[in-house]
């Protein structure tokens, strides 16, 4: 059967309905970097210059002479999940959630590839994928551990767009769970060797141990202060060869570095770095529990703590307005719960403690402005805060 001819107006309609569907893209090029982005042109550039910092962070460890890069390194951010999904179905079958690095034995076809989203779910990914790009444009195939390990060690670094450059920031998410693997004596822990000779398969059959075990060792080498552990990394990283396989090159490392070094020694010496660590959660709550004994400067330091982790959370700044409050420096008090209600701390809470807070330091005027706002911010407080207001107006 003759398929029909289409009318001579549709056949020039279709393909500009194509063309009105896809979005700008922008150029822009970095030291390191060739960016482009469908967002904008000031995304584009600002991307070129915090991939250079992240490079540059990267380089603090590896110490690669960047001259042996084989071109400036391809990055992709596509509009929305949608356009992302679209592009990357080209290459690969299923859909991923954030960045993806597509990586080929010729350099020119390798590219980061992402898409605009939420700010720091973004972040987390780029860090993430960014290092595994800048590994893999110098080593071909580096051991898992190395490259997945110090992906992890990375993730939570943050870009100053006003400075250019980015603050390492330790991430402890994995802290909590790798706490629980290494109780017993690391019995939940992958062997050493095990460890440092995984393959892909390997990493996908020991997805919950693999990734905090992985960030751990790669935290325990950079953070000891044993000369003999804290030169087992740059030992390793010296010992990789460019051109080798993946088993080659893990081979390589076990081999020449961590053999000789007691098994049984440096996994309890890791078990026992990784128990005297503490995670934002531990802080936090040792610091509740430190506040509740009346414990204040313990508790006060336990909670400086935790704001090193994380200094946007805002339950530490509540709980330092209570000691605050507590040693009648009612300023500082105030200082805190401003700086909890900026950090996302519920208004009700933050301003009934304001209005209590200024009570006690005879501004009754403000105290009342403070806890209208509570019982305005969540009905739970409203019979409360009117109650202490008539007190207050008496």
């Amino acid at each position: 059967m003759k398929k029909a001819a289409l009318p001579i107006f549709l056949l020039f309609l279709a393909p500009l309905a194509v063309i009105a569907q896809s979005p700008a893209v922008y150029e822009a090029a970095s030291n390191h970097y060739q960016i482009t982005s469908e967002v904008s042109q000031e995304h584009a550039l600002q991307i070129g210059k915090n991939l250079d910092a992240l490079f540059d962070l990267y380089n603090s460890f590896f110490r690669f002479d960047p001259a042996k890069l084989p071109g400036k390194l391809k990055v992709r951010i596509m509009a929305n999940k949608q356009r992302y999904d679209e592009y990357l179905h080209r290459f690969v079958p299923r859909s991923r959630d954030d960045f993806t690095y597509l990586h080929y034995t010729d350099p020119v076809r390798c590219e980061l590839v992402g898409y605009s989203g939420e700010q720091t779910t973004f972040r987390l990914a780029l860090n993430h994928q960014a290092f595994i790009q800048f590994l893999r444009a110098f080593i071909q195939n580096p051991p898992l551990w190395i490259r997945e390990g110090f992906a992890v060690f990375f993730e939570s670094t943050v870009f100053d767009p006003a400075t250019g450059q980015v603050q390492y920031q330790e991430n402890l998410a994995w802290l909590d769970t790798l706490k629980a693997m290494a109780a017993n004596k690391g019995e939940k822990l992958l062997p050493l060797q095990d460890l440092m000779k995984i393959d892909a398969d390997g990493v996908r059959d020991n997805l919950e141990i693999f990734y905090p075990q992985a960030w751990g060792v790669v935290s325990f080498l950079t953070n000891t202060t044993d000369v003999n552990y804290s030169r087992l990394l740059w030992d390793s990283i010296t010992a990789l060869q460019v051109p080798a396989t993946l088993e080659e090159n893990e081979d390589t490392v076990y081999e020449r570095v961590f053999k000789w070094y007691n098994e049984r020694t440096l996994t309890a010496d890791f078990v026992s770095y990784i128990e005297s660590r503490k995670s934002f959660r531990s802080l936090v709550q040792s610091g509740i529990d430190l506040y509740s004994a009346n414990s204040l400067e313990e508790a006060e330091k336990a909670f400086q703590e935790a704001l090193k982790l994380d200094e946007n959370n805002f339950v530490p700044y509540y709980y330092l307005g209570l000691i605050h409050y507590a040693r009648k420096d009612y300023a500082a008090a105030d200082r805190e719960y401003a700086a909890a209600l900026e950090k996302g701390a519920g208004p009700a809470l933050i301003y009934y403690a304001m209005g209590i807070n200024a009570l006690a330091d005879d501004r009754p005027d403000a105290a009342l402005d403070c806890l209208k706002k509570a019982g305005d911010a969540d009905p739970a407080y409203k019979q409360r805060a009117e109650d202490l207001s008539k007190r207050i107006k008496r």
